[in-house]
């Protein structure tokens, strides 16, 4: 496994705090509405073999008719190649919303749920705000060899579209 850069030692990233380098919180778009989630100390992050699961709460309580949890599950492998290799799947309640992954400054999407998406032809937006791409991007690049840029991630904000 490869190790934080924010770090001087060699940390597994299964023996830190996550809630230490992930977002607090993030605001996530759906049609024409914002919704914010936050990730506090109270919110649940679970550390397994090969994945981080983090979940995110709506801020402010239940909102009917809204899902109330943000999930972003982390796969990390080790490709053959030099470096990490990071697949990140973004559910929201029960739907799976984007699958992307991430390896050295290469960001390829599996799936994607807003416009132009071959799985969802409703081409409702499903996205995150300028700062909660700022925030994701921030949060990606502090992995040991990945550097990408919040242009990789356009297909999560509310102008962008699905490349596939």
């Amino acid at each position: 496994m490869r190790y934080l850069k924010s770090f001087n030692e060699s940390v597994d990233i299964y023996n830190i705090d996550w809630h230490d380098i992930v977002p607090e919180n993030i605001t996530m778009i759906y049609s024409d509405k914002s919704y914010e989630f936050v990730c506090d100390r109270d919110t649940n992050i679970m550390k397994h073999f090969d994945m981080i699961q983090i979940t995110y709460t709506i801020k402010g309580g239940e909102v009917w008719g809204v899902s109330d949890t943000l999930e972003f599950d982390l796969y990390f492998l080790k490709p053959q190649s030099k470096g990490i290799k990071i697949d990140v799947d973004i559910t929201w309640g029960n739907f799976m919303e984007s699958e992307f992954s991430i390896q050295s400054d290469k960001v390829s999407v599996i799936q994607c749920t807003t416009k132009d998406s071959k799985f969802d032809p409703t081409n409702t937006v499903f996205a995150f705000d300028d700062a909660s791409l700022d925030k994701l991007v921030k949060f990606f690049n502090s992995f040991n060899g990945v550097n990408i840029n919040k242009e990789d991630i356009m297909f999560l904000h509310k102008e962008g579209r699905c490349p596939i």
